[in-house]
Order: structure tokens, then sequence, then C-alpha cells
């Protein structure tokens, strides 16, 4: 799996930001901020978990709440393909997952 030249370098922006704002936002001393990626050969899925310092009430698709990051993650995703969520999980970390279909992400051309 890969993903499309034409959609790299936003892809690239945006986990760039979304992983920098996770750490941006933890608390000091806190856990450090993982990241993780699967993939079953016709989606990706990269998970960010973070701990916060205080929740913060935002809407990536409508854009309410949004500070400067988040807005520029907002214009950079590919309109079809890429689907970007946030929620809490059961110990108050910040989950945000980038999941990723065609047409951004391809199988790799095979080569004769």
């Amino acid at each position: 799996m890969r993903v499309e030249n034409s959609e790299a370098v936003s892809i690239a922006l945006v986990l760039n930001e979304l992983i920098l704002n996770a750490v941006k936002h933890s608390p000091p001393g806190s856990a450090a901020a993982s990241v993780s990626l699967s993939a079953n050969g016709t989606s990706a899925e990269v998970m960010i978990r973070n701990a916060r310092i205080v929740a913060h009430t935002f809407d990536i698709d409508s854009g309410d709440g949004l500070g400067t990051g988040l807005r520029l993650v907002r214009s950079l995703l590919p309109a079809e393909g890429a689907h970007l969520d946030y929620e809490t999980d059961g110990a108050g970390f910040m989950l945000t997952r980038l999941r990723l279909t065609a047409p951004v992400v391809a199988k790799p051309e095979s080569r004769g």
C-alpha cells in the first residue's frame, strides 16, 4: 500500500501537524504521545494517543473551535479518501485517528 504521489505532501504535512499538536498539548510530565499505523491492503489508519492539558471543544468538520494548526490540517485534508476524527478514551487520553482509503492510498504497482 502506498500514498498516491499527488497526496503525499499533504498527508505528510497533516501527520506532522497532528503529531506536533499531540506533543504540544500534552501536560508536562505526562506519558509520551504515541503514534501507531495499521493497514489492511485497502486502507490505512494512523492513531495518535496523547494526554491533554485541558478538554478543548472543537469540530474538525465544521471548523468550530480550531486553532491555527487544526485549521491547516483541515485545509490540507483531501476531500476524498481521508477521514479525521477525535475521541477521548476511558483513561482520558485524546485519540486522533486519520483513516486513509482510495484514492489517497493505493496498492503498490506490480513490477514485472
